[in-house]
């Protein structure tokens, strides 16, 4: 009778470990869904205000070294340039949020296609940015971890003008896919999600001197993940998933504009707004959280590159990227 009730014993705690460790894989692939998306947003957000940020055009014209509008009268087209760019990028991963951690990288590489105008000061580009995922996934309340890779891409347009009171606009959408492998202590998946998201922002971009610049922004951004359903090595059926955030972000950053390096510090306040769906544990958000950013940008002719530190209540991660545009 005793061995009976420690068989019983045994069996009860098997299937709750046995189901807290199914639930865990459930939430894995939408954890590693999302973080893959929020690379890609973050990446073609920088990458639409390259030409500006990152030549320092706008930052000469304020100073009165770019003089092209006077000529507006004329032929203008040596004021309008189509080039196409290359950008490697490597973000790494540290998210600390309760209940599911991910640590890892996202390396990336977007491919754009931009047509500036110099006198109008607005660009509009097309890019397609390649990513691959590799993550440690794991949750709070268990021991297991999950290694989660995936290859994905997204197709985003974009476009940046400024106002007749010197602030720019910045609008982009994206959309692309995700085929995702997850492999955890007791079963293995290959589960396919679906990305989207669309931003707008507004900044303005104050000389203070002849070498140093701040810039004012604010971003409103939402952006969705859909795992579809799948089947695990170890036959569980998992339902689909979705995820969607919707964020407000005001940032200010300095930066000292030298030669070739311009060195920035920036502070930013996000309020995020996350809903989930599907079995099992799903990642979280804070709903307010400052953000501490520095880094250095560098340019010289064709090239192009960024070192970024950032860090928030849970999360920091380093991005870097340098590219080349013809």
């Amino acid at each position: 009778m005793r061995l009976l009730k420690n068989f019983y014993t045994v069996s009860f705690f098997l299937l709750i470990t046995g189901s807290q460790v199914v639930a865990a894989e459930k939430g894995d692939s939408s954890a590693a869904a999302k973080t893959a998306t929020i690379a890609a947003k973050s990446v073609v957000q920088n990458y639409a205000l390259s030409s500006f940020t990152n030549s320092g055009l706008l930052f000469r014209y304020r100073l009165g070294a770019v003089s092209g509008r006077s000529l507006a009268a004329g032929d203008d087209s040596e004021f309008v340039s189509t080039t196409f760019s290359m950008t490697p990028t490597y973000s790494s991963i540290n998210n600390s949020v309760r209940p599911i951690f991910v640590n890892g990288g996202v390396t990336l590489v977007i491919l754009g296609l931009e047509r500036f105008d110099e006198l109008e000061l607005k660009a509009t580009g097309i890019t397609l940015t390649i990513d691959k995922t590799a993550v440690d996934v794991s949750e709070a309340s268990t021991s297991g971890i999950t290694e989660a890779t995936g290859n994905g891409y997204t197709l985003a347009p974009y476009h940046v003008f400024e106002l007749p009171d010197g602030h720019l606009i910045d609008v982009s959408a994206g959309i692309g896919k995700n085929k995702l492998l997850t492999v955890s202590p007791t079963a293995s998946a290959r589960p396919s999600a679906d990305r989207a998201f669309v931003s707008i922002g507004g900044s303005k971009i104050v000389a203070l001197g002849q070498a140093s610049q701040i810039q004012y922004k604010g971003t409103l951004s939402y952006s969705m993940d859909d795992v579809n359903a799948y089947i695990q090595s170890d036959g569980t059926a998992v339902a689909k998933s979705s995820t969607r955030l919707r964020q407000i972000s005001v940032a200010t950053i300095f930066t000292k504009r030298m030669e070739q390096l311009s060195p920035f510090i920036g502070v930013a306040l996000n309020h995020n707004q996350l809903t989930t769906s599907g079995d099992g544990v799903q990642p979280r958000e804070h709903e307010n959280t400052a953000v501490l950013s520095m880094g250095l940008n560098f340019s010289k002719e064709k090239l192009y590159g960024n070192i970024t530190y950032m860090k928030e209540r849970d999360k920091r991660n380093v991005q870097l990227y340098l590219g080349l545009r013809y």
